[in-house]
């Protein structure tokens, strides 16, 4: 895991290019807030706890 604000994740989208059918739904811990966008759902490190939750209910 990197810490700083840069979240752009490029291996995460490689990964999501190279096995789309495996990944509905991305995961990625962030010192920004709770976000989805693209696919990605981005979780502030206070929340790492609740991901299946979380991912769940985006499904």
């Amino acid at each position: 895991m990197k810490s700083g604000e840069n979240v752009k994740s490029p291996s995460l989208n490689y990964y999501r290019r190279k096995y789309p059918d495996r990944t509905p739904v991305a995961v990625r811990l962030s010192p920004r807030n709770l976000a989805y966008e693209e696919g990605v759902l981005s979780l502030p490190l206070y929340l790492a706890d609740h991901t299946v939750r979380l991912v769940e209910n985006v499904q």
